[in-house]
């Protein structure tokens, strides 16, 4: 990152403008005009459109087949390639791994600034929303063998505006063919251009470039502008590209152009071009004070917005060679035949029905059975054993039921999703082979795990804090619940934000299952305390749940009064337990007969109170004794032992096994 004392040295400043390009629009017009066509070529050499389409219909459910079929086959489709894609998808997108922002130095008010942007980030690019985008990212680089994210300000999150990431449709994007991506630094490091075919209606790109109106009509034959035209979608260039100057210096850049009209160019909009300046604190010899143009950037230098996501790559392009879609693809045709083949040998298996035109007409024929598909019918037959005979059908050989299985196992091993791993019961296996093949699945997600997802999080990390410090000019507040349900509410501001400070991405889900699996045995050995047990099993509220534990275990020595306060029982509910007890009271007292219902504890509370209260001792000797049985009853019901201490506590008799220490005090006994 930038520090205060570092300046800016790879741009070019222009007189008018931080932010000006130096290039004519003439220049800007042949360099997007040349670039876009040489990519189309470099696309169509490579199969790319007709490729990704045929992915796509293949994980849609559809086939190359279609057209082929007669309209009496089976239109059998077995899609294998959607399922294992939805599982791989599930179990690489499922666990995002977390971001850690290390401090610029080892002060601890550099640390607290630190942990603060860590969690603003974990927030945010941890979301469920974010999980979906990661997901979407996935889904797409395999069906259409690129897939990327662009990194944008949007004026209309907030009261400030904030940066957005955002799927980008790789259909309308066009990469520089001749870059390669990066195993070090940002995928787009390597790019020249990034072209972006933008579809917005037509007020809107006026909005964005209303000094543009008139060449804009122009270029769509518009005369004024009606309501309906300036609602109508255009297509315009959103062209981010590499600039040079006379004196070889690069400048990043980006431009807007419809048709031959340039809407705009400028240098990226996400950089510090303008600088802040400070002065020395001391004077120099001369006794003036040094005035120093210093950059607020996390960024080493400017970058374009675009995130790529890649995975099977041979390093000649930003392309992925190939991906598991297009691999099944072969495979899951094979599936669909096979099927095909014994849905329709099964259909034939029924007998069919022979019949003799010289011993039955075929008017008899058709009043025996009513499809004509369904028997043979010979004008002339020597013998057709007499008039009528069954010609059995056609079983299915065994070997199309084994070439379907292999090739459906086959695609689960493209994609790394056995049976076992999607969760289904697999006959004559055993837990070894089971435990092997779902061990092996869980590999190959973690590969695509580190490669794809890491390194996009990484950089969304780096985007997001990039975006903090140049465009977080007002405070910007990140709110959320924390692990133990608390109001989490941090305030961040590009000014706030320490320079120096650097982002990590640890991805640690074999090691977060790890620490799950060592805390449970550690708990079964009784080596390790409640809370710590929480927080490496990751659950939510680990004190919260702590606390609710020590209040059960002591539940033993109190009646469970505190854990039930702890828990909090519904008043409604209590309120109603208790006026069911005083009914019940007064029907023991009178003599009645009560049969005990859905006890809780307030309702045994209420008993308790009333047994040691001093009203209990003027009713009759025997009313006394019916509700002493009953009480007695009831404790036996929760498990008690059937008396009641001096303070009136009712004493459970048994811990129960597991939950409570295993030497407890002996049970308090007192008669009533």
């Amino acid at each position: 990152m930038n520090t205060q004392d570092e300046k800016q040295n790879d741009a070019v400043v222009d007189s008018t403008s931080p932010i000006s390009l130096p290039i004519s629009d003439n220049e800007f017009l042949r360099l997007v005009n040349k670039k876009i066509s040489d990519a189309n070529v470099y696309y169509d050499k490579i199969g790319l459109n007709s490729r990704s389409k045929r992915n796509e219909k293949y994980y849609k459910g559809g086939s190359d087949d279609d057209e082929e079929l007669e309209d009496w086959q089976i239109d059998y489709k077995d899609n294998m390639i959607y399922q294992d894609e939805e599982t791989r998808l599930s179990l690489a997108g499922s666990r995002l791994p977390d971001i850690v922002v290390v401090p610029s130095s080892k002060d601890a008010k550099a640390s607290e600034i630190a942990k603060l942007q860590e969690k603003a980030l974990n927030i945010t690019l941890k979301s469920s929303n974010m999980q979906c985008l990661v997901k979407d990212i996935l889904r797409q680089r395999d069906i259409k063998f690129r897939s990327a994210v662009k990194i944008t300000w949007d004026k209309t999150i907030g009261d400030d505006g904030d940066y957005l990431f955002k799927l980008v449709d790789v259909d309308k994007l066009i990469l520089d063919p001749n870059a390669n991506i990066p195993h070090f630094g940002f995928t787009t490091d390597n790019m020249q251009y990034i072209a972006e075919f933008i579809e917005e209606p037509v007020g809107e790109v006026l909005a964005k470039f209303p000094d543009k109106k008139d060449e804009i009509f122009k270029e769509l034959g518009y005369i004024k502008g009606t309501t309906a035209q300036m609602a109508s979608i255009i297509r315009y260039t959103e062209f981010h590209f590499t600039w040079y100057d006379k004196d070889g210096k690069n400048i990043e850049g980006v431009g807007w152009k419809y048709g031959d009209v340039v809407l705009k160019t400028q240098k990226t909009p996400y950089w510090d071009w303008d600088g802040k300046e400070i002065s020395s604190e001391e004077p120099n010899e001369m006794g003036e004070f040094d005035v120093e143009t210093v950059y607020k950037n996390f960024f080493d230098r400017p970058r374009k917005p675009y995130i790529l996501a890649t995975h099977i790559n041979l390093g000649k392009d930003p392309i992925d060679v190939t991906t598991p879609i297009e691999q099944a693809i072969p495979l899951q045709r094979i599936i669909n035949k096979r099927g095909r083949q014994i849905t329709e040998i099964s259909d034939s298996t029924v007998g069919k029905l022979g019949f003799a035109g010289e011993y039955i007409s075929k008017d008899r024929v058709e009043e025996m059975s009513t499809d004509p598909k369904e028997y043979i019918y010979l004008d002339s037959a020597d013998d057709i054993r007499k008039a009528v005979t069954v010609f059995p059908g056609s079983q299915v050989s065994p070997i199309l039921y084994q070439d379907l299985v292999s090739n459906r196992g086959q695609i689960d091993s493209k994609f790394s999703t056995h049976s076992t791993t999607r969760g289904e019961t697999v006959d004559n296996a055993s837990g070894k082979s089971k435990q092997i093949t779902r061990e092996g699945d869980l590999t190959i997600s973690d590969d695509l795990v580190n490669i794809t997802i890491v390194r996009l999080m990484s950089e969304m990390a780096q985007w997001a804090t990039q975006m903090m410090v140049t465009q977080y000019k007002t405070p910007h507040f990140v709110r959320n619940l924390g692990k133990d349900g608390e109001l989490v509410e941090i305030e961040l501001q590009r000014d706030n934000i320490d320079d120096g400070v650097s982002i990590m991405v640890d991805a640690s889900t074999v090691d977060k299952s790890k620490r799950r699996s060592e805390a449970l045995l550690m708990a079964s050995q009784r080596n390790i305390d409640p809370l710590s047990m929480f927080e490496d099993m990751d659950l939510p509220n680990p004190k919260e749940r702590t606390r609710r534990l020590v209040s059960f275990l002591m539940g033993v020595q109190d009646g469970y009064s505190r854990y039930s306060d702890d828990v909090g029982l519904d008043e409604k509910e209590k309120e109603e337990s208790e006026d069911k007890a005083v009914e019940d009271i007064k029907t023991l007292v009178s003599g009645g007969e009560v049969e005990p219902e859905d006890i809780d504890e307030a309702y045994l509370r209420t008993f308790i109170d009333f047994v040691g209260s001093d009203a209990f001792g003027e009713i009759p000797p025997q009313a006394q004794q019916k509700i002493q049985e009953y009480v007695s009853r009831l404790k036996g019901m929760a498990g008690g032992s059937g008396a009641i201490a001096p303070d009136g506590q009712a004493m459970p008799e048994q811990p129960l096994e597991g939950n409570l220490p295993e030497e407890m005090p002996p049970p308090q006994t007192g008669m009533v």
